[in-house]
């Protein structure tokens, strides 16, 4: 009768524990919140992190106690783990405990993220809810390095698949059920968090990208410029800087709305002519960079002309007008002279001045730090 007693007890608490869970996520847009932000994503939890350890420290209980029986398919075991799927099913995330990557656990929830049967997931490897093997292997690895500590508990992301082979992003907390000791068996918190990702990635992007034309923002290019600045040594490369000429008379005649339209237009014509792995930049304004990498300075020097004439040839018919501009474009080459990237910029700046003080619509390469820049082509809008 004790016996009973206790497993009755100790499934109530499960119960309790997960109603709790439940309560804090219908409500956890409502103060007072204790979110736990994951170190690695910077994602806020919508289960604390205390119920993922009281989860574990039922479980452990759970072991002990068929250890105490001695019969694993006693008829009290079996009753505790009845109450312990059905305690699982109402909870509003993800739970499962595996053993020897092998499902033994599984919430409704977690089978439904899946598209799958949480019956038909019972016993099956935990392989089939990853993305592919090797997102199996990446969390495996991950997953292992954490539990070697007795204290520990993991906390990551992973890429999962549903049974029609559609992917999501998993958020993965997990324990072993008996500290240290992986054998045991673990205990795994699972969330969707792909649209928190996908917002995440997205906010990323615009950080680093100017709205109206796509290319990389000033921010983004400079800190790429450092770290080819570091590098240039064993990889020169150079840059080109863009002024384009006349600009103001196309906002002045077509509006800001042409000016727009024509920033667009000479950003695509920009890409049209670099490689992958080159990278475009809009600096602000009308100003525009190209990162060449592993680029010799003739060819910087040709793909620096191509895109001048083609900048002076292109013309935007805006409501009745036709519209253009020129470019007065600086090509650095660094192997190593510059001491910072803030040198390489003003060289830089230097040359740009250079070719509109020559004349406008041209390009002047940038020499060593204390020279003049040298116009290498000349033509007038």
């Amino acid at each position: 009768m004790g016996s009973q007693l206790l497993l009755v007890l100790l499934g109530a608490l499960i119960g309790v524990m997960l109603t709790l869970a439940w309560l804090r996520l219908r409500h956890r847009r409502q103060p007072p919140r204790h979110d736990v932000i994951d170190s690695e994503s910077g994602y806020t939890s919508s289960l604390p992190d205390g119920d993922q350890g009281r989860l574990a420290k039922a479980f452990r209980k759970v072991v002990a106690q068929v250890k105490q029986q001695g019969q694993a398919g006693s008829s009290e075991s079996r009753h505790l783990l009845e109450q312990l799927q059905a305690t699982l099913d109402l909870a509003p995330v993800g739970i499962v405990f595996t053993r020897k990557h092998r499902f033994e656990l599984v919430s409704q929830h977690f089978a439904q993220m899946l598209g799958r049967d949480a019956q038909s997931l019972r016993g099956q490897h935990t392989i089939i809810s990853y993305a592919t093997p090797q997102d199996f292997d990446d969390l495996v690895e991950r997953a292992r390095a954490v539990f070697a500590d007795a204290s520990g508990s993991f906390d990551g992301h992973a890429r999962m698949a549903r049974l029609d082979g559609s992917v999501f992003w998993g958020r993965l907390r997990g324990r072993a059920v008996v500290p240290g000791h992986m054998e045991a068996g673990t205990l795994w918190i699972i969330e969707d968090v792909t649209q928190e990702r996908e917002k995440q990635e997205s906010l990323s992007w615009l950080a680093g990208h100017d709205p109206l034309t796509g290319l990389c923002n000033r921010g983004l290019f400079e800190s790429q410029l450092q770290r080819a600045h570091e590098q240039a040594l064993k990889q020169p490369f150079c840059a080109l800087f863009i002024d384009l000429d006349y600009f103001k008379r196309v906002n002045d005649s077509g509006g800001h709305a042409a000016g727009d339209r024509l920033l667009t237009e000479l950003a695509m014509l920009l890409m049209s002519h670099v490689r992958q792995n080159d990278l475009v930049a809009r600096l602000g304004g009308d100003e525009f960079a190209v990162l060449l990498a592993q680029c010799p300075l003739e060819r910087a020097l040709q793909i620096a002309e191509a895109i001048r004439r083609e900048i002076e040839g292109f013309r935007l018919q805006w409501e009745g007008l036709s519209l253009g501009v020129g470019a007065s474009i600086g090509v650095i080459r660094h192997a190593g002279q510059y001491e910072s990237a803030a040198g390489l910029l003003r060289a830089a700046d230097a040359a740009c001045y250079a070719a509109k003080g020559g004349g406008r619509n041209r390009v002047v390469v940038g020499g060593l730090p204390g020279t003049k820049g040298q116009a290498r082509t000349s033509n007038t809008l």
